[in-house]
């Protein structure tokens, strides 16, 4: 500022010190200074804050703003208002969110993918447990056994179950 002057620095660096203290102003939105507010108050006060800390850019930073990053937004100061929800009214107002944001075609291909990661990790996580149930029933049933063969034995039931 010193070299640029007031003026040209803040043509310069005007946004990206408005984004700086958007990304700070947003961190304190998980405070318990706001814990008490509804996801729909916090998204209002955000969203004025935002109007006031971006102010001659806010516009341009709307439009340019990525799906991702105003769903993920939107998302995280929605989260407290979300986990308070039953399973079933929970899925569907994150549908709703995916379609705001991302319309419904690649909302549905989103819900997709978060269905078979879903799958993936309960699979992994039913080869986990039919790993260690076998590891402990070996090693009840073997207990006179050396370690080498012990870790031997374990490591090919290691390789049965996780294939690796």
């Amino acid at each position: 500022r010193e070299f640029f002057g007031e003026t040209n620095a803040n043509m310069i660096f005007g946004l990206e010190e408005a984004r700086i203290t958007l990304q700070e102003e947003q961190a304190k939105f998980n405070s318990p200074e706001y814990a008490n507010l509804t996801g729909a108050e916090r998204l209002r006060l955000y969203d004025e804050r935002k109007k006031e800390i971006l102010g001659p850019y806010f516009q341009a930073t709307i439009e340019r703003e990525p799906p991702d990053i105003k769903y993920g937004t939107e998302l995280m100061l929605t989260q407290p208002d979300l986990a308070r929800m039953p399973e079933s009214e929970r899925t569907r107002a994150l549908a709703e969110l995916r379609v705001k944001h991302f319309g419904p075609v690649e909302a549905q291909r989103l819900e997709q993918q978060e269905k078979q990661a879903l799958r993936a990790d309960s699979e992994a996580l039913a080869k986990m447990d039919q790993f260690l149930a076998a590891e402990k029933e070996y090693l009840r049933n073997n207990p006179a056994q050396g370690d080498a063969e012990r870790q031997a034995a374990i490591e090919e039931l290691r390789r049965k179950y996780l294939g690796q």
